[in-house]
């Protein structure tokens, strides 16, 4: 048994790329997402990439109702075909069908993990939440991790990207002796 997909997700989905959208639109609606968009960008009007999507959520936290804004740049998924039939070169082409339908699964499943308890709004979220950075620069969190990490060092004065870890940092074992049957340990 797999898991994990070893094929391109979707990549024979019959619903339409413009389909798929909606209902991106009216799960957002239905989370209660205040505003939302499709950013398209030269790139993703020339087929290079997806267009961006962000949306505001708004929540109640520490008794105060807050708003942040999410961004999320969804991959291009590209399909291998031959060019001329069975005897032609393999080519990649660009499949919006299937890249929208990843989104729409994504966040599916991360809008349903917040709404039945598994993880809350901002553990579903907090790479792609939008920020700006000194300069004005607005980026995801995990963008600013990536790339300006010297920002968060000021705010998180212990904040490090550990390059080279080869385990997991050892945590305290606890035992726990089980009764027998005489309830003795």
């Amino acid at each position: 048994m797999t898991h994990l997909a070893k094929e391109i997700p979707y990549r024979n989905t019959s619903i339409p790329y413009g389909a798929t959208k909606i209902h991106i639109e009216e799960m957002l609606k239905e989370a209660g997402a205040k505003a939302f968009r499709f950013t398209e960008t030269p790139d993703s009007v020339q087929g290079k990439e997806m267009p961006r999507l962000e949306f505001m959520l708004v929540v109640e936290w520490k008794g105060l109702e807050k708003e942040f804004a999410v961004r999320i740049q969804p991959p291009l998924l590209t399909n291998k075909k031959r060019s001329h039939g069975k005897y032609g070169s393999l080519i990649k082409t660009p499949d919006r069908n299937a890249s929208m339908r990843l989104l729409y699964w994504y966040l599916k499943v991360r809008l349903e993990a917040v709404r039945f308890g598994m993880e809350d709004v901002f553990e579903a979220f907090m790479s792609r939440v939008i920020n700006s950075l000194p300069d004005g620069q607005t980026v995801t969190m995990s963008e600013t991790m990536r790339e300006h990490p010297e920002v968060l060092e000021g705010i998180l004065p212990s904040f490090e990207i550990i390059s080279n870890v080869k385990a997991l940092p050892p945590t305290n074992t606890i035992v726990i002796e089980k009764e027998n049957d005489n309830g003795e340990n």
